[in-house]
C-alpha cells in the first residue's frame, strides 16, 4: 500500500538531542536511527512504497534511504522510497496532500482496488509494534475490516486508537457507544480532543485516508488532527476507530518518548 511518512517536523521538543543537526526521524535508538526500525515494520505491514514527506534536514533522511537501500540487496528490491520535499512548512495536513499527489505507481499489482482508492499517513515519530502481523497489515484492514458490513459503507478514515490513560500529551478520540459499544465491532468516531489528561481512546498518529478525500483538498499549510479532521467530521466523513489495543505503541516526539522506546527495545534484544 502507498504509504505517506510525514518526517518535517524540526523536533523542538527533542532538540536537546538532536542538536537541530539531525531530523527527529534520525534520533538514534539503540545504536540504529529510529526510521530503520519504522521502515522494517511498515514492510511488515505490507507497506513498501513509501513516500517520505521531509522538510528540515530532508536530505539526509534521503540520504541515509538511499544508503541502506544501497548496503542490504532485500530492501533494495522490496522497498520503493520516494521523496516529497516541502519548499515552505505545510503542517501534517498540508504535507499529507502534498505527498498525495505523489502517491501513484504505474506497476499497480493486480487486485489492487484498495491500493487505489486508499493511502496510509503515518507520523514518522510514532511506531505499532505488532502483536501479531496478520492482524494490523493495512491491506487487512481496509478490505476485510468489520465495519464495513456494520454499517454498510467503506469509511473515508480509518485511525489507529489506543486505549490508556492519557497525561495531556496525546489527542483524545470520542467514539460512538462508548465502552458499552460491541466488542467485536470497531467504533465509529464522532469528535476529537486535544491534549485532554483523562482515561480514554488516544490518537496514535497512524492513518488509512481515501486518497480522492486528501486530493480533494487545497494544498496548504494546516494539520491533520487540528484542521482537516474536524472539517471532515462536520461535512459528514466516516471515521473508523482502529483498535491497537494489542499492539505496542511509541513515539520518539519527548524525552521520555524516547527513553521508554529504547528500554523497550534493550528488553526485547
Amino acid at each position: 500500500m502507498d504509504t505517506i511518512i510525514l518526517c518535517g517536523g524540526k523536533g523542538t521538543r527533542v532538540a536537546e538531542i538532536t542538536q537541530n543537526e539531525i531530523p527527529k526521524i534520525l534520533i538514534p535508538i539503540n545504536g540504529s536511527p529510529f526510521i530503520r526500525y519504522l521502515v522494517h515494520v511498515l514492510m511488515l505491514r505490507g507497506c513498501n512504497h513509501l513516500y517520505f514527506s521531509t522538510g528540515f534536514l530532508g536530505k539526509q533522511i534521503e540520504d541515509h534511504i538511499t544508503t541502506l537501500l544501497k548496503e542490504d540487496p532485500f530492501w533494495q528490491h522490496f522497498l520503493f522510497p520516494r521523496f516529497v520535499l516541502e519548499d515552505e512548512p505545510l503542517g501534517t495536513g498540508g504535507a499529507a496532500i502534498w505527498a498525495a499527489q505523489y502517491a501513484y505507481y504505474e506497476d499497480e499489482p493486480p487486485n489492487s482496488k484498495y491500493h487505489e482508492d486508499y493511502v496510509a499517513v503515518i507520523n514518522g515519530d510514532t511506531l505499532l509494534l505488532p502483536g501479531g502481523v496478520d492482524r494490523i497489515q493495512f491491506d487487512n484492514e481496509v478490505s476485510t475490516n468489520s465495519t464495513q458490513d456494520y454499517f454498510h459503507c467503506n469509511p473515508d478514515v480509518m485511525m489507529y486508537t489506543g486505549c490508556t490513560n492519557n497525561d495531556g500529551s496525546m489527542g483524545m478520540v470520542d467514539v460512538y457507544g462508548g465502552s458499552d459499544r460491541d466488542y467485536y465491532f470497531p467504533g465509529r468516531i464522532t469528535g476529537f480532543r486535544e491534549k485532554v489528561a483523562e482515561r480514554g481512546e488516544v490518537n496514535l498518529g497512524w492513518y488509512i485516508i481515501r486518497k480522492d478525500l486528501l486530493l480533494s483538498e487545497e494544498v496548504r499549510s494546516c494539520s491533520l488532527e487540528y484542521d482537516l479532521f474536524p472539517k471532515w467530521i462536520k461535512e459528514g466523513k466516516i471515521f473508523e476507530q482502529i483498535e491497537a489495543d494489542f499492539v505496542d505503541w511509541f513515539e520518539i516526539g519527548s524525552l521520555d518518548g524516547i527513553d521508554r522506546l529504547t528500554y523497550y527495545l534493550r528488553y526485547m534484544e
